[in-house]
């Protein structure tokens, strides 16, 4: 079992906002298989082709982030989608929407579906507005 440390700090001068803004929080997590380190994703418009959070009755721990370019290498500025996947009604549900240069981590505990009664939707997908987007993403299994 590894370990992950997450932070995250905002910072902003008094001038701007009244008063200084400076937070910082720290998270210590207990990783286990599975995990998916950095990787890539070219996403298109059809989010079914860009599962990255396979089915699995856990709690991970998922980094996902717009990097502003298309599959070509040019600059985008296609919105990038992070759904809950469903595929018996094909009502994705977008969780969050990513503008270019914009990231996300944040816990997704999506338990265990039912596929025998056609319960399917317990997946993450990316899926781009237009064109195509060049999305970074891993996610972290967090030991119970």
């Amino acid at each position: 079992m590894g370990q992950l440390t997450s932070r995250l700090t905002l910072t902003g001068s008094s001038a701007d906002y009244g008063a200084a803004v400076a937070l910082s929080t720290t998270k210590l997590l207990s990783v286990q298989k599975p995990f998916i380190g950095l990787s890539k994703e070219v996403v298109t418009t059809t989010g079914a082709n860009h599962i990255i959070l396979p089915n699995l009755d856990a709690r991970r721990f998922v980094y996902v982030k717009h990097t502003g370019l298309d599959s070509t290498g040019a600059a985008t500025i296609a919105d990038l989608h992070v759904e809950t996947y469903t595929d018996n009604t094909g009502s994705d549900q977008a969780i969050m929407i990513l503008k270019t240069g914009e990231f996300a981590f944040f816990p997704f505990d999506n338990g265990l579906a039912d596929p025998a009664n056609g319960d399917d939707d317990n997946k993450l997908q990316l899926q781009a507005t237009s064109g195509t987007i060049v999305a970074e993403y891993s996610y972290y299994t967090v030991a119970s």
